[in-house]
């Protein structure tokens, strides 16, 4: 028999899938995006973990994989007895969680973060639950007393009791604890430890490593919340003003001075939590008595209304409480600008490249899903030429023929299906908007119909060629496969970026702690 002579371009081509079959196997969580991406293209669902696409109008990653709605559950319901569960619950289910009591955080190295996170839940219940519900604030309570006994030094624990006792319209135990927090200005959140726990603890539990590093970011970082307990002393504030009670308005302007005068022991770049006081209702009031145009006819811009609302503030500092009033007032607009120009430098939004990286993983990963979806169905139309095995349909026996027939229907409804499914889990959005849901639709059906009158094309033109001239119609089938594979190699790529810059994001803002706490530290719940 001659030799086979191979071209080199048919060498390359075949090397070059060779190593995009090693690079998914190398590349780290390539595999599991593979069988991310097929459980997304065909519904597969099992386990704790469901895999799906584009759900809704916002910049989420396709395929997007998380906790399903039962292991939610199952966190929620096991919280009140579990750390490890009220963690893992955290972003999901969080208005059904329960707050595990004192004793199980007692002794346990994220204790400061969790009198911090169960203060949140308690603050989020008694204002955003339907009815409201104050059932958090004593377990909030107990575990702050427990985390302050053992804690002594961190006032960012009176700052969060004082959120509590605000929750439980205790106004008076709230400003002793504020004054207390003012008195200890080194504040701890434990953000950092807090984030290296959960973060293995949802890989553990079957999130891959991209979508856990971004939900833990996303969980853990409580300390912003604290700055609630702010617009509870401005509703005081309003009311001092209201009742001309002007040394009660200068000492609670004082505190707000004192406790932005404390610093983030465990933060680099902190969010700056204690802001001016600028509410509409403080704004109305202070004009009233200064007799001003009320601010509300005086609003242009952002900008302009930050300007008008740090004028009126001033005026009514200077004229009715003193000098020293209005100096600690533009003190807080100063340091907190100054503070928020940091945190925006070294926020994960603005580091550079990030969101290139996140707009190139979410395309690579769209890309992946739909060339999946057109390998499938290129591969299904093959099925009905395998099986004539090169005799042609027309110089086939009758029962043959119809054989064919069937089989060649079934491969191009598979098509069809996969071809819609591709493009509804990578287009769909959801809406309000009836008109908006219904445009979205015909643009998935438009491109569903592209996709599936390329494989019709490529199944019709198999029957005016010679068995020797359908080789380029496989070498379709392949190249398709291979674009597959480059593009789940890319979305893995940078994917393990954005883990990396998650990470070292959270390094830098947490730069004066982070890695003081190995997760192997975090002791398990008694």
């Amino acid at each position: 028999m001659p030799n086979k002579q191979i071209s080199v371009w048919s060498l390359s081509f075949w090397i070059f899938t060779s190593l995009l079959l090693l690079a998914t196997i190398a590349i780290p969580g390539a595999l599991t995006l593979h069988w991310n991406i097929i459980r997304a293209l065909f519904n597969i669902q099992y386990g704790k973990t469901e895999v799906v696409g584009q759900v809704y109008s916002g910049p989420i990653n396709v395929p997007l994989s998380s906790f399903n709605q039962s292991a939610a559950e199952n966190w929620a319901a096991q919280s009140g007895d579990s750390i490890d569960a009220f963690m893992l619950s955290v972003s999901y289910r969080w208005a059904e969680r329960d707050i595990p009591s004192g004793d199980f955080w007692r002794g346990h190295p994220l204790i400061e973060w969790g009198a911090i996170a169960a203060t949140e839940d308690a603050y989020d219940a008694a204002h955003y639950n339907v009815p409201p519900s104050r059932s958090k604030c004593p377990k909030a309570l107990d575990i702050i007393q427990i985390a302050q006994s053992e804690h002594p030094d961190n006032g960012a624990l009176w700052l969060a009791e004082a959120v509590v006792h605000f929750s439980n319209d205790d106004d008076d135990n709230a400003i002793a604890a504020l004054n207390v927090a003012a008195e200890k200005p080194n504040w701890r959140s434990r953000e950092n430890a807090a984030y290296q726990h959960l973060n293995a603890l949802l890989q553990r539990e079957g999130l891959p490593a991209f979508e856990s590093a971004s939900e833990s970011e996303a969980a853990t970082r409580c300390q912003q919340r604290l700055g609630r307990g702010v617009r509870d002393v401005e509703r005081l504030m309003t009311k001092a003003v209201q009742d001309l009670e002007d040394d009660r308005f200068d000492s609670l302007l004082n505190l707000l001075y004192r406790l932005q005068q404390c610093r983030w022991d465990d933060m680099t770049y902190p969010w700056p939590i204690i802001s001016p006081p600028d509410s509409d209702e403080l704004l109305t009031a202070m004009t009233l008595r200064m007799n001003q145009e009320t601010p509300s006819n005086q609003r242009e811009t952002a900008n302009d209304w930050r300007m008008v609302g740090r004028r009126i503030t001033y005026d009514f500092a200077i004229t009715f409480v003193g000098e020293n009033a209005a100096f600690e007032l533009m003190e807080l607009h100063h340091i907190r600008e100054l503070r928020l120009s940091r945190w925006r430098e070294r926020n994960l939004g603005n580091q550079n490249g990030f969101e290139r990286s996140w707009i190139a993983a979410r395309a690579c990963g769209i890309f992946a899903l739909v060339l999946l979806a057109l390998s499938n169905s290129l591969v299904a139309i093959e099925v009905p030429d395998f099986l004539a095995k090169d005799r042609g349909f027309i110089r086939t026996s009758p029962s043959r023929k119809a054989s064919f027939w069937i089989v060649a229907l079934i491969a191009l409804a598979v098509s069809a299906m996969l071809s819609y499914r591709a493009c509804d889990i990578t287009l769909r959005t959801s809406s309000l908007s009836v008109e908006f849901q219904e445009q979205n639709r015909r643009h998935i059906k438009l491109l569903a119909a592209g996709l599936m009158s390329v494989v019709i094309m490529l199944f019709v033109s198999r029957w005016f060629l010679k068995p020797e001239d359908k080789k380029p119609l496989f070498a379709i089938t392949i190249f398709v496969f291979v674009l597959y594979l480059a593009f789940v190699c890319m979305a893995a790529n940078v994917r393990n970026g954005l883990v990396a810059k998650y990470l070292n994001c959270y390094r830098d803002v947490n730069a004066y702690a982070f890695g003081e706490l190995d997760v192997s530290d975090i002791i398990a719940d008694p």
